[in-house]
Order: C-alpha cells, then structure tokens, then sequence
C-alpha cells in the first residue's frame, strides 16, 4: 500500500522482468497486485527523494469482459521520456495501456506518447458511463415516470401530451420534448433580437438613413449550416423510431379490424368480435385494418400509435401495453379522418387485461351469443348489436345517414312496413311490396332484412343513398336473428335508450 493509503495496479514481478521490454507479450491481470508510486498529480514540483509520494492516485478500472482481460507491457525503457525541455513530451513514468489491440498499436502509443492518454480516455469514459446510466436512472424517477412491473417505462402526464401507456411512448415523448425545447430556444432567441432592434434602431428625431444592411459571410453560413445539422438529426431520431413502429414482432398477436362509417369492429383470432379493443397486456399485438367505404384512421393516444385506414388497402400497425388498465378505466381510441356526419361518434374504449385473464375473455366473448336462450335473444342480444347500427339508424323517427327505424314516411317502424301487404313504403322507386310476397324475391320480411344486412346495396330505400357496408362475416345467423327480433319488438324499447324498457315477462338486462 502507497503511503497516501491507496493501491495502484501493476503485474507481478516475475512477469514484468521477463516481459517489461517486450510489447509482443501481453501481460495477464492477476489477482496479486502490488503497489507501485503514486501517479503523477499536484506534487510534481516537490523537492526531495520521496516527492512522488503526494501526488494524487488515479485508479485504474478494467473493463469488465467475458473472456479474461489483458494487460500489455510498456513497449518503451522507464528512460525514454526522461524530463527534458521540451514541454509536449508526457511526464511522468510510461504505464501499461489497458485495452491494446495487437503490437503495432502498442509501439505508436509507445512511440506518440499518446498510450497514458488513451488509457486515461478508457478510464473515465468507463466511468462516464456508469455515471450516465445513474443519472438516467434517477432523472426518470425524479421527473414523475413511473417503471411498471415488467420493466417498461411509462411516461407520465404533461402539459401537451396524456400519460403515455405503451413501449413507443418514451422515445415518442423524447422526441416531441427535444424538438418543443429547439422550438422554445429559437422562438424566444429571435423574438429577443427583433425585440432589441426594434429598441436600438428606432427612429431618434426627423433624419432617416437610407443605408442598408452589409453582407455577413459567416452570419449567413450560420444560420444555413446550424439548422441543416439540427434538421438532420431530427431526421435520423424519428426514422429509428419510425422503423421499430413499423416493424412488429413475428410473435406478435393479431387482431383484425374492420372500419366503417361509423363503427369499429374488431375480430380476434377465434372469431370472436367486439366494439371495443381488448388486449393482453406485456404482449405485442398487431392490427391488421381494412375500410369498408371511405379513408379512417385509427389513432390511440395513449400508445403513441395512429395509421390511416384505406378502402381497399390493408394497413398495419403494432404496439404493447404493459400495465393493465384498472377496473373502470380505459384508453380512447379514435378516428382521425374526417369521414361523415358520425365522425364524432367513432370514439371506442381500450381495456389491457393480463394475459390470463384475456384468454378467458376472448373464449367467452367467441360463444356469448350460444348462451343466451332463443326466447331471449332479441332483448338480451339485440340492443347490445343495435350499438354497430346506430351510428345510422334512429329508434325514434329522427333522420339520419340511413332509414330509422322507427317510422319516418308514415308507414310505420321498419317491422310493419316491411311485412304490411299494403304497405306503402318503396323501394327503388317502387312500393316495397314488390319485393316481399309469395311468388317474390323474398317470401317474407325476415328475408328481406336478411339480405338488406348482407347485401345491403342490392335494393336502396328511397331518399338514401348506397352508404351501407355489409356486415357479411362479422355477424353470424344467430346474431342476424337477434337483431331482426327487435325489430320485431321494437315497440318494446325506450327510443331513446334500447336498454331501458323492459319487454313483457322478462327481465330487461342492466345497462352497460
């Protein structure tokens, strides 16, 4: 031990007598160190033999690696850079360098006298970046992100953006803040220098001076190379970005969803389908999107994600939510393209279940419709699909992008004039009654709206337009079935709320 009370590294003696010359031979890093003199520091100018002794000690931090680390002999005498009167030289002894590749790397450090610079770069670059990792550590605890029990970060509220919820969106939120911060920077650096001018070359008394600004080289350059350097790595952040959003996971989990004016429909991989998103949580899930009509866009704020919707395109995007949303709690999903009147109304839920949970969910939400007996399935089914059709059918008469349901030309609600024989409401110009009959394209009323949800484009009511999608694979016989039962007992719900009536001898099912 030095007498300052610190250790320095340095090889045994065998292996430094018989190879301290040799810059060919590496050198082992052993676990008997011994003490060496202090390194050169504040004392240098002290007069005596044992001068060296208060110089301040530099550690040496190996690297950390999988094979077995190195040490490289000195390649040069003790004598070499004796002191001289040549400043540029290095002072001091020559040490081993940490990290030397091969000999020829050896013998320039050795011959440029660079070798104590480069190990004292390795050094501190080593312990620049154990202090960057702490500092990012606890910089993200004391700006409110919390870190969730996989190991995802989330970021937290602030003034632009809401709580972020997914992977993307700590490198989205960087990004967004770095370039908000350039924008504050130069926002008030030129207004500050407009400001000033207009206060120092304000018109002082009746004379005016015509003359005008000179050309300034470097000014010019300035303003032209700074912004090209911060435009171009603007550029390189949000194309690593856009890349990984691009690219989801081979394991990721599917869910198909279909866009129409105005509803979501989601399918999962069972064939179940839902209004609302549901997703396991700590797992990639990746959208695979269509349009039934008209250009959407999906977007959920929370998961930083947003892709448009094209007709006849399919579009994916992917994400991954790690923390399940609490009971009664949810994210907003939107539509982002202007598409019709029901644009607003495209707004659905989001909910992240643990992944055990999910998949009881999505085998339930498969086969909820097989138990729900027949007798029932009008009320109990019914109002919960009327949800995708009332973006465009009323119950109460009022008109919107398609027929109500409820009776709009004095012909009744959409049951009684469709099985009235003398009904007088038409159909491609001509009295509906053409179509529904025996001996007619459909025998009965329950044909005709079975074909009008599958085929919807076949026969337009008068005074509408073809803006209906189908519904062919997203809803099956028993759902169809359940939807033109209340159609039948439409007289049976509130127009307001179809949950709120109760049907006669039978329990209304609670309000969701």
């Amino acid at each position: 031990m030095s007498p300052t009370g610190k250790w320095r590294l340095r090889p045994c003696r065998g292996a430094r007598a018989h190879h301290a010359r040799r810059s060919h031979q590496p050198l082992h890093v052993r676990n008997e160190v011994r003490v060496v003199g202090p390194a050169h520091g504040l004392a240098r100018s002290l007069a005596g033999k044992h001068r060296h002794d208060h110089r301040p000690i530099h550690p040496v931090v190996p690297h950390l690696r999988r094979q077995r680390a190195r040490l490289c002999a000195a390649g040069a005498s003790r004598h070499v850079y004796r002191r001289t009167g040549h400043a540029s030289r290095p002072r001091g002894r020559v040490g081993s360098v940490l990290g030397c590749r091969n000999q020829e790397e050896e013998e320039f450090a050795n011959r440029s006298g660079s070798h104590r610079c480069r190990c004292e770069l390795k050094r501190r670059l080593t312990v620049t970046n154990l202090i960057s990792t702490l500092l990012l550590q606890s910089s993200s605890g004391a700006s409110g992100d919390t870190t969730l029990a996989t190991g995802q970060a989330v970021t937290s509220k602030t003034f632009w953006l809401p709580q972020g919820a997914s992977t993307f969106a700590r490198e989205n939120d960087w990004v967004f803040e770095f370039i908000n911060y350039i924008n504050y920077f130069f926002f008030f650096l030129v207004v500050g220098i407009m400001l000033y001018f207009v206060w120092k070359y304000r018109q002082k008394g009746r004379e005016v001076y015509a003359r005008g600004p000179s050309h300034n080289t470097m000014l010019e350059l300035g303003w032209t190379i700074l912004p090209t350097i911060i435009v171009v790595v603007i550029f390189f952040m949000g194309f690593s970005g856009f890349v990984d959003m691009r690219t989801p996971p081979a394991n990721a989990y599917q869910i198909d969803v279909t866009a129409t004016r105005w509803n979501w429909v989601f399918k999962y991989p069972n064939g179940a389908t839902s209004d609302d998103l549901y997703v396991p949580a700590g797992k990639p899930v990746k959208l695979v999107m269509r349009s039934e009509d008209v250009l959407h866009s999906l977007y959920i704020r929370d998961f930083r994600v947003k892709q448009d919707v094209v007709p006849g395109r399919y579009s994916t995007l992917w994400f991954q939510a790690d923390q399940p949303t609490a009971e009664g709690e949810f994210h907003w999903l939107f539509c982002t393209e202007f598409c019709g009147t029901g644009h607003s109304a495209m707004n659905r839920k989001v909910f992240v279940m643990n992944e055990m949970d999910f998949d009881s969910w999505v085998v339930e939400q498969g086969r909820w419709l097989d138990k729900i007996d027949p007798a029932e399935l009008y009320f109990k089914a019914g109002p919960k699909l009327y949800a995708r059709c009332a973006g465009c059918h009323t119950l109460d008469g009022k008109p919107s992008t398609g027929p109500s349901w409820g009776d709009y030309d004095g012909s009744g609600n959409v049951w009684k004039r469709s099985s009235d024989p003398n009904s007088t409401h038409k159909v491609d110009l001509k009295a509906i009654t053409n179509l529904i009959g025996p001996g007619k394209q459909f025998e009965n009323a329950q044909s005709y709206i079975r074909a009008s949800i599958l085929n919807p484009n076949e026969h337009i009511v008068d005074g509408f337009g073809p803006a209906m999608p189908t519904f062919r694979g997203q809803l099956n016989d028993k759902a169809i079935d359940a939807i033109i039962g209340m159609m039948q007992h439409l007289d049976e719900f509130d127009t307001k709320s179809p949950w709120a009536k109760k049907p006669d001898g039978a329990a209304a099912p609670a309000a969701k």
